[in-house]
């Protein structure tokens, strides 16, 4: 077992040691920069949608959330009584 990693690093087959090195090395930095491709392709469509005719007529979730407000304060006269009782002061 010993003569098989010993065999590995000889000066004789160095060589195969360099080539396993620099194939990881050029394999992470592909996956690095197909990331990084994919996420501006990402970026540059969700953009694109977002600035979109269809898209601004969807509702988002800020109008939601302020039409469930203002009923909810519209029909509430004492605000003091919405809070949890451990904020009641």
């Amino acid at each position: 077992m010993a003569s098989s990693a010993v065999s590995l690093l000889d000066n004789k087959h160095r060589y195969r040691f360099w080539a396993h090195i620099l194939v990881i090395y050029l394999l992470t930095f592909y996956v690095l920069f197909m990331i990084h491709h994919e996420m501006i392709h990402f970026l540059d469509i969700r953009h694109g949608f977002l600035i979109s005719k269809s898209y601004s007529t969807f509702p988002g979730p800020e109008q939601c959330s302020l039409r469930m407000f203002q009923r909810s304060f519209a029909t509430n006269t004492n605000c003091d009584s919405s809070l949890p009782s451990s904020l009641e002061a």
